[in-house]
């Protein structure tokens, strides 16, 4: 079986394509199915790829198609946004709440789209090299497969496995059914000859080791070793440029890159499409390489000096064109010098910009930041507070060790304000990793050096610590400690009655329990969000003794708040109880809908302890 696409047969993959086929099928009769296509670079699964997009078409499937890219691997959803337009859902400013860490409210919008996009015969969705893929793209498709879209989707991946990163892998993983995983091999001796004669078939099948990327440019005589060293002058600058502005670039920003006139870039174009190294991208004035591969050996063959240079010119027309810090920054992150503190600054409004759906990419934005600042001067305080931020953006992104290990440097640094929240995250992030000893050698460290105002809070993460730790004795003298200390702040003597009716008899627990509601209610806003976790620990109390009403009123009036500031942890905690309450009291959806929640957050964080609480 064989078809033609961009001039050349489809050669041999019989199997493949059947595979193909069968997985449009299942995917228009049985809702989403997955196809993973893999292989070396130069394999041919873009080809196949572009295969099944007919194949899709002529069974009246919409085809979306997107690719990751090597040089912007830090890009929040590239492969989805080139797929489906940008859009709230997907640029980085999500339809929720700005400082909101609830990404799986990004991912369920993104699902929508998808539903809408197959409503009218189904849907592909293929994505091309997603080895190189940004984090938060492959955590929804992680969403998309565990949580399959209720339409006719046929999601069609492709990458190099040599590549993929452990969560390419995992999402794929999480497929149950209607998963199909095709790997690719080279082409045989016969299926040469039947590209290329007999002839010439055993030289070219041992020279191209029947990688058919490398065996079409022998074949059309435009080996790929010498495609780009025998241009003319300006045709090599074009494509340099090319490969600094990515795919979808256009002749105007081409001349401003590579420093030509706009004629002299168009002529360029015809002779790199003549040549068939690159194509347009599917938009009317967008142009991309054939294959990364000569995109990669256009950039390297460009040279730094040039490249850093481009980079800079790039940043500058985004710029003036009012383009977001998100799309500046992985130009920024290759231009900008040491001192540079107005590309800093950039860097930083970027990754606040991604920091509620995509943190790995604000986390990598801040270390790029943080590289550009002087050490020493005016620079060390706008260091340490970033250093802060980054620390939040590594436990939003399940990098739990290395958040505790930058919260632990950074508390001695910090400001009494700051100090609070990272002592609580750090402190956290111990109990979920199980380190409770760590968590109470950190907290008397603390309690020795603080302030009056802050210690009934820290002694009230003493007594958590050991109640976790299933130190009965220990937490009821530190919760009584917490007690006498914060008799003056409702908020603290509120968190001492409740954990001390968790560790008191029946008959004790229901006079802490009615002493903590009193104090909660009368504690305003502006003071609870000071001590979120105690609105945590009051409902868990309050579950003892069956005050479900209390339960999830305490429970819905402090997650506006943990949303509002981005507290992940607190989300989850809040979220586990309110859904608990919600059990008891009804309507049982909004339950279900907030057990749902708890469990993406606690999958988000990748923490070992959080599904098991929320499953």
């Amino acid at each position: 079986m064989s078809s033609s696409i961009a001039g050349h047969p489809l050669i041999g993959r019989e199997r493949e394509l059947h595979a193909l086929g069968a997985a449009v099928d299942e995917a228009l009769h049985g809702g989403l199915a997955v196809v993973a296509l893999r292989g070396v670079a130069g394999i041919g699964k873009t080809r196949l790829l572009a295969e099944l997009g007919c194949l899709a078409t002529a069974r009246g499937m919409r085809v979306l198609a997107g690719r990751a890219a090597e040089f912007e691997p830090e890009l929040p959803f590239a492969p989805f946004v080139r797929a489906l337009g940008s859009g709230d859902a997907l640029s980085g400013t999500p339809d929720v709440p700005a400082a909101t860490i609830e990404r799986h409210r990004v991912h369920r919008q993104a699902a929508a789209r998808l539903r809408r996009a197959a409503a009218d015969g189904g849907l592909l969705l293929a994505l091309d090299d997603l080895h190189w893929a940004d984090a938060a793209s492959l955590e929804l498709l992680a969403h998309l497969v565990r949580h399959p879209p209720q339409a006719p989707i046929l999601l069609a991946v492709a990458f190099q496995p040599d590549q993929a990163p452990a969560r390419l892998l995992s999402a794929l993983g999480l497929a149950k059914q209607g998963f199909t995983a095709i790997d690719l091999a080279p082409f045989t001796a016969d299926e040469v000859a039947e590209l290329a004669g007999d002839a010439e078939a055993p030289r070219l099948h041992e020279e191209s080791g029947g990688n058919p990327l490398l065996l079409l440019a022998e074949v059309d005589g435009n080996p790929l070793d010498g495609a780009l060293t025998a241009l003319p002058p300006a045709a090599g600058r074009v494509a340099h440029a090319l490969a600094v502005g990515g795919d979808g670039s256009e002749p105007a920003i081409l001349a401003h890159l590579a420093e030509l006139p706009v004629p002299k870039v168009l002529a360029a174009l015809d002779e790199l499409v003549r040549r068939d190294l690159i194509r347009q991208d599917g938009s009317p004035y967008g142009f991309a390489f054939r294959h990364p591969v000569l995109r990669r050996a256009a950039y390297e063959s460009a040279g730094f000096d040039w490249t850093t240079a481009a980079h800079r010119r790039a940043d500058q027309w985004l710029r003036l064109r009012g383009s977001s810090p998100v799309t500046r920054a992985p130009h920024i992150e290759r231009h900008a010098a040491s001192g540079d503190l107005d590309s800093a600054a950039t860097l930083v409004e970027a990754a606040q910009l991604a920091l509620p759906s995509a943190p790995a990419s604000a986390a990598r934005w801040l270390e790029a930041a943080l590289r550009l600042l002087p050490s020493e001067g005016d620079g060390e305080d706008e260091s340490v507070a970033l250093r802060h931020t980054l620390a939040v953006a590594y436990f939003a992104q399940g990098r739990l060790d290395d958040g505790r290990a930058l919260l632990r440097r950074l508390l001695p640094a910090l400001d009494q304000g700051r100090r609070a929240r990272a002592l609580s995250l750090c402190v956290e992030i111990d109990q979920l990793l199980g380190d409770h000893e760590s968590a109470r050698r950190t907290l008397r460290s603390e309690l020795a050096v603080a302030a009056a105002g802050q210690r009934p809070r820290i002694l009230l993460h003493l007594a958590t610590a050991c109640h976790d730790a299933g130190r009965t004795a220990a937490a009821r003298l530190w919760a009584e400690q917490a007690l006498a200390e914060g008799r003056g702040r409702r908020i603290y003597a509120a968190g001492a009655h409740a954990l001390l009716a968790v560790l008191a008899g029946r008959r004790e627990q229901r006079e802490h329990v009615a002493r903590c509601v009193e104090l909660l209610d009368a504690t305003p806003d502006e003071e609870l969000g000071e001590a979120l976790e105690v609105a945590i620990r009051a409902a868990q109390a309050e579950l003892l003794v069956n005050r479900f009403a209390d339960v999830t009123r305490h429970a819905a009036r402090a997650l506006p708040i943990a949303r509002a500031t981005g507290e992940v942890g607190l989300v989850h905690g809040l979220l586990c109880v309110l859904a608990t309450g919600k059990f008891q009291t009804g309507p049982i959806g909004e339950a279900q809908a907030c057990a749902a929640d708890a469990l993406e957050v606690a999958e988000l964080v990748g923490s070992p302890k959080r599904p098991a609480l929320t499953g």
